[in-house]
């Protein structure tokens, strides 16, 4: 298995943070409903279609 050079992991390491930092700002322009059923959603995928939101996070 190849390495990658040491000149290429700065490039790849600034488009991590650049995509990581338009996640952030696309996340932070959510309504309550859509955080809501995008969590259901990650719920779903993590626990299985019967999993539902805690009381406690409600």
């Amino acid at each position: 298995m190849k390495k990658p050079s040491i000149k290429a992991q700065p490039k790849r390491e600034a488009e991590i943070l650049a995509a990581c930092e338009r996640t952030r700002q696309a996340c932070n322009k959510l309504t309550d409903e859509e955080r809501r059923e995008l969590r259901q959603r990650a719920l779903a995928i993590i626990y299985g279609h019967d999993a539902k939101i805690s009381a406690r996070s409600r």
